[in-house]
Parts: structure tokens; sequence; C-alpha cells
């Protein structure tokens, strides 16, 4: 199809501003006539055994978790798509995960409603349904809130973080400890090892 696909492009060179194709799936932005999108059906289906479904002419499509649409002046506006049959089962409270997993999750999310949405509006209003959805979960609203407030200000107000100073293998320790809500907090943890393991270990490795 590679070799009727460059037949395609040059005969429809004026008419398609945009084409992709992904093996099976073809996406264009086509500015001919109605007429000559006929033909380019034709044409296409006029090779191999290999035969297309094709869809009518619209502003506005959905691909994957995206709705990409032609606005009024010709601009291209984004906007995420989420399918009707999704649950959304994210992680409940009373999850065996450390608390931080869903700070992460809440800012994962808002950093990608921003990229997806041109609009301010439609960013508002998929936050206000992540924390909706969380809330019916089993998450407190405070909780939540403060999650979201903070992602938010994060994306508006990005700064540079500092680099990290990169140690060779030999001053590296790892120390991989298994979570668990009933364990004591990580706090207590790093005191303890400041207290009675940090010189013992500094000493072997410097």
């Amino acid at each position: 199809f590679a070799i009727h696909k460059a037949f395609l492009l040059s005969k429809y060179a004026n008419d398609l501003l945009l084409y992709k194709r992904s093996i099976d799936d073809m996406k264009g932005i086509w500015i001919g006539s109605s007429q000559q999108y006929e033909q380019f059906q034709i044409d296409t289906d006029n090779y191999g055994d290999l035969r297309w479904d094709f869809g009518p002419l619209t502003r506005s499509i959905d691909f994957l978790d995206l709705t990409i649409s032609i606005g009024p002046s010709y601009n291209i506006i984004t906007r995420t798509y989420q399918k009707p049959i999704n649950l959304y089962q994210y992680i409940p409270p009373h999850s065996a995960h450390s608390p931080k997993i869903m700070k992460g999750v809440v800012y994962s999310l808002l950093r990608q409603y921003r990229r997806q949405n041109s609009q301010e509006s439609d960013y508002i209003h998929f936050v206000l349904l992540l924390f909706k959805r969380l809330v019916q979960r089993g998450w407190d609203k405070k909780v939540i809130k403060q999650y979201i407030l903070q992602a938010d200000t994060r994306l508006s107000h990005p700064t540079q973080q500092p680099e990290r100073p990169t140690l060779p293998n030999k001053k590296m320790l790892i120390l991989h400890w298994i979570y668990h809500p009933n364990d004591i907090p990580r706090t207590i943890l790093r005191r303890l090892y400041d207290t009675h393991c940090a010189e013992l270990f500094k000493e072997h490795l410097d």
C-alpha cells in the first residue's frame, strides 16, 4: 500500500492538507470538495484486497484520548476524550499504597489535562470531574482539594529543579523498604538511619 499511498498523496496534494496512517487507521484534514472526497475513497479502495471504511467529513474527531476539532477560525482545538464506559477505578484511600502515590496520580493527570486542552474551561471541567470521581472512591474532599491545588500551582508556575549530584556506584547505598500502612513513618526511619548507620556506612564507602 505504500506505493499506492504515494500515488494518492500526489494526486490529492491540493485537497489533503494532512495525512496520517497507522497500519489500518487513517486520519487526515480534507480541504477539497465533497465530490473530490468521494473520488478519493474510490481511488483508495482501488488497490489490492484491502477495503477502507470511510467516515463522513466532519470538523471534529475522537482519536485515542483526544478530541481534535477545527475551530471557527480554522485553528486546531484539542480536548481530553474519555470513553463513556470508563469505570475510573482509582486507588481507594484504604489501599495499602503510600499516600504520596495518589498525590503523584493527581499531578500526572492534571499535567495531561493541561497539555491536552486548548481551552482553559475544558481543563477546569476535567479537573472537577477528577475531584468528584476521587471523592466517590472514598477520598477525603480536603485531601484531594489540597493535592489538586498543589499540582495546579506547580503546573502554572514551573520552577527549575536543581540537579542532584551524581554519585559513583561505590558511594551509593540503596535501601528498599516495602511500604505498609501500619509501618513507622519514613521520617523516623531516616532519623534512625542518620543516628545509628550513617557514619558507619560512610567509613566503609569512602
